[in-house]
């Protein structure tokens, strides 16, 4: 098959793919000088990304594909990588050159990728990646021999420092401009199933373009529905060749292929690998998993960890916080002091400082939370944290590996629900997608920051950790749920790699923590600042007399203190009936409201609609909620509600993407906001029964 890309016009098309954690992402990132994220765990990369190298003349366009054990695809992200190698996208045709990163400590397991690969006669580099580790562990592989033997080049790579990058290029522009592909491995399988492939790849020459020799055995193995993109005549008389012949030995084609590609990679090994060192043998991360995935204690410990993560976050978060909240709070009486009375006082005071500036107040208690996240992926312990987690999630009719996107929920509903494609079966992808949103995710944690810092400031911590595991907790009773009635089905088996201990890189941390903030204030800037500029002016428009049917302070627990009525107070007027049984005040609901768009403009809503009677210098955003939420039972009943409620307006347009309609989005709107409801009132009336009331 011939590839797309004119190679005179100097951009090369190359596609990145490799097993699942075998560090594509750090050598893409490298190789474009992009920054995406990087876990040490499988099922990071969910989707295409791509990305431009320029070097010298030449001008790269370098796609990270899913990762991938075989092109025989089985979930929706391998389907993406598989389709890009194997048909190309569209007119584009397939990449000029596939660069397979390899993880040199598990050479065996990733060299079926390679065959395959190879079979599809496409040019082909290979980065030997994690060579720092090949070398500490003992392994004497000699890449040279690999190459030799391959008939592909084998670069050493050390992707997360970008060692070998430049040699890395090198060999891809190489590849790229041989007039003539050069001789690559070939496996011989037997006399029946070699004919066979010969009589496809004959067939199809006939009435079609020329297919390779690996499409034929993905035809003949059944991979990839390969026989369905053939057309109808030709896909009959195909049919009729495969059915004229039979696999030796009684084996089914499949088994013939698989068999003859592991003989040839067992060949190999020995000729590349001079000693077994370091395959074997009590290693350092053999030792930890001891302890960390014990079946008594390794549960125990994941709860303590991240009770530990969520106490730093807090308290020493509360620092930080404080000293931008007193700031926030000096600049808007600046403002309110020195701007001219009206419209641009109360549009850059109220509207912009108190809102918006109030966003910023929680950036320290997100960059700890999500940097202490960061830490446990990048260290190789969130991947054990979905082997601890297997027997809990098989309770939900789920395996472990549903749990990696319900952990990155903590970070983003979105990502973590797109994170469900690494599931091979529907059922299982559509439950996880339903359950995703209830994990707390970290647009919500200003929120909870908020109200622990004006009630429970000395069990901040605590708090936020129980309303992190309230959530998981009822993920877990909530698919429990649906796993036996709406979305019945059977457990698949659970199979996952867990990568060896690493230590978290500096530049990597370093990019992270960058990413954050920066991700951080554009939303501030995107999301938050506009829908704050609207409530600002829905809270202070038309300033007409309050009528006197506006909800009075006998409908609610404080006063509202606005005493004209506005959009705001209107809108008040139809929701506070409906929240009354909650304690919810006005300006609580239209918050929870505008939540809809994204959790953070909750507390930039809160800023501009709660005003106090305080003097100034002193009116900081949590004295406003000691003031205006009338006690710690309705505060608490509040952050229950914040939890469980429908998820923001990506999470939904996510959901519909993900399920290609709209009855699941309709469901989780409905369930969720049902289940708010009912945690909200029970929290409320439990709390006021202890005396919180």
């Amino acid at each position: 098959m011939q590839t797309s890309s004119n190679i005179n016009s100097r951009e090369i098309v190359i596609a990145l793919t490799g097993n699942p954690n075998s560090g594509k992402t750090s050598v893409f990132n490298h190789l474009t000088g992009s920054n995406q994220h990087v876990g040490n765990w499988s099922g990071v990369t969910v989707e295409r990304l791509d990305g431009w190298l320029h070097y010298g003349k030449h001008k790269m366009r370098i796609t990270d594909l899913p990762g991938m054990y075989s092109l025989s695809a089985g979930s929706p992200d391998e389907v993406i990588t598989r389709d890009f190698i194997v048909h190309g996208v569209g007119s584009e045709g397939r990449p000029d050159v596939v660069v397979q990163v390899i993880d040199g400590g598990s050479l065996e397991r990733s060299l079926l990728l390679t065959m395959q690969l190879i079979e599809q006669e496409i040019p082909m580099v290979i980065a030997l990646n994690m060579w720092d580790e090949v070398q500490s562990r003992g392994l004497l592989i000699d890449p040279d021999k690999l190459s030799e033997k391959l008939g592909i080049r084998v670069i050493p790579t050390v992707g997360n420092r970008g060692e070998g990058i430049d040699e890395l290029i090198e060999a891809i522009l190489t590849v790229s401009e041989e007039k003539e592909p050069s001789e690559t491995m070939h496996i011989r399988f037997d006399q029946a199933t070699e004919h066979v492939v010969e009589e496809i790849i004959s067939a199809c020459k006939k009435v079609a373009k020329p297919i390779s020799r690996g499409f034929a055995l993905g035809i003949l193995t059944s991979e990839e529905d390969a026989l369905d993109t053939l057309n109808p005549e030709l896909r009959m008389e195909v049919t009729e060749i495969i059915h004229l012949h039979k696999p030796q030995h009684g084996a089914s084609w499949s088994e013939a292929v698989t068999h003859a590609r592991y003989s040839a990679i067992s060949k190999l090994l020995t000729k590349v690998i001079g000693s077994s060192v370091g395959y074997l043998g009590d290693t350092l991360t053999s030792r930890i998993d001891r302890v960390l995935i014990n079946r008594f204690w390794g549960l125990p410990i994941f709860i303590l960890l991240l009770l530990m993560l969520f106490e730093v976050t807090f308290t020493v978060g509360v620092y930080p916080m404080e000293w931008i909240d007193a700031v926030i709070s000096w600049l808007a009486d600046l403002a309110k002091n020195n701007l001219p009375a009206g419209f641009i006082n109360g549009f850059v005071a109220d509207g912009i400082i108190s809102g918006a500036g109030f966003i910023l107040v929680f950036l320290p208690n997100i960059v700890i939370l999500l940097m202490g996240i960061h830490l446990l992926e990048d260290s190789g312990y969130m991947a054990r944290a979905a082997f601890i987690m297997d027997r809990v999630m098989r309770l939900m009719g789920l395996h472990g590996r549903a749990f990696i996107p319900l952990l990155m929920g903590f970070g983003c509903s979105v990502p973590a629900i797109m994170a469900s494609r690494t599931l091979e079966n529907r059922r299982d992808r559509i439950l996880t997608i339903l359950v995703t949103p209830l994990m707390s995710c970290s647009a919500r944690l200003p929120i909870y920051v908020m109200v622990a810092a004006a009630f429970f400031p000395r069990h901040g911590g605590f708090l936020i950790f129980s309303l992190y595991f309230l959530g998981s907790l009822t993920a877990i009773l909530v698919g429990q749920l649906f796993g036996k009635t709406v979305l019945r089905g059977q457990t698949t088996p659970f199979v996952m790699e867990l990568p060896p201990y690493r230590w978290p890189t500096g530049k990597t941390s370093w990019f992270i923590f960058k990413r954050i903030i920066k991700l951080y204030l554009r939303r501030i800037g995107v999301v938050v600042l506009p829908f704050t500029i609207v409530i600002w002016f829905i809270s202070n428009y038309p300033q007409t007399e309050m009528s006197s049917n506006i909800p009075s302070v006998e409908t609610q627990s404080v006063e509202y203190s606005r005493q004209r009525e506005t959009y705001l107070t209107m809108a008040g007027k139809y929701i506070e009936p409906v929240m009354r049984p909650l304690g919810f005040t006005v300006p609580m609901d239209v918050a929870l409201i505008s939540g809809l768009v994204a959790k953070e403009v909750v507390v930039a809503t809160l800023g501009v609609s709660l005003t106090g009677e305080e003097s100034p210098g002193e009116e900081t955003l949590v004295r406003k909620l000691q003031n205006h939420i009338p006690s710690r039972a309705v505060a608490l009943a509040f952050l229950v509600f914040v939890l469980l409620y429908t998820p923001c307006l990506m999470t939904i347009i996510t959901i519909h993407r993900e399920t290609k309609g709209w009855f699941w989005v309709t469901f989780s709107l409905l369930y969720q906001t049902a289940l708010a409801y009912l945690g909200a009132f029970l929290t409320l009336h439990i709390a006021v029964m202890i005396g919180l009331g």
